[in-house]
């Protein structure tokens, strides 16, 4: 991602948004990205394009969301950190979830494509959750895939990756 200049608002409908905790963190969430990147810290560098990607959401830039979080995801794998990956392609899953919600009533075929991309995202996320060194997280991240396959209409999925964490909580409360 470019670096941005926390006094200069990314999106060109910045002024249009309304007063709210995520537009007065979102400043805040652009310098501790662009403090991150003059440090050449990979980790500080995701965490913060992650709180950038969630003041995106909450003010309805999920394009935006959703391109700090793909970011964020190259960083998670320059690093080699598979719970990160897992974790921010679940949160990527969700962010596309929202844009088909976005784009559903303008664009069917668009929609239909960011729906597709939150499945697909979503089962890697399942896959890589798997290979987690700590059950509890990839049981939460497990958790959190189920939601975005219910709302994509997997349900069966969804069931059954819910059973998945549940057994990965199982398994972690008898370690």
């Amino acid at each position: 991602m470019q670096p941005r200049d926390a006094e200069s608002p990314p999106p060109s409908s910045f002024e249009a948004w309304p007063t709210t905790p995520a537009r007065e963190a979102l400043p805040q969430a652009a310098a501790a990205l662009d403090a991150a990147e003059r440090q050449g810290r990979p980790q500080e560098i995701c965490r913060a394009l992650t709180r950038l990607a969630r003041c995106y959401c909450a003010l309805g830039a999920v394009s935006a969301a959703e391109e700090a979080l793909r970011e964020a995801l190259r960083q998670a794998c320059c690093m080699a950190d598979i719970e990160a990956q897992a974790d921010l392609l679940c949160q990527l899953a969700q962010a596309s979830c929202l844009r088909a919600e976005q784009l559903a009533p303008e664009d069917h075929a668009a929609a239909r494509a960011a729906l597709e991309r939150a499945r697909d995202q979503a089962f890697e996320a399942s896959r890589r959750a798997c290979e987690s060194a700590d059950p509890r997280r990839g049981a939460r991240i497990m958790l959190g895939i189920a939601s975005v396959l219910d709302r994509c209409g997997d349900h069966d999925d969804a069931t059954a990756i819910t059973a998945r964490a549940r057994q990965l909580l199982g398994d972690a409360r008898s370690q």
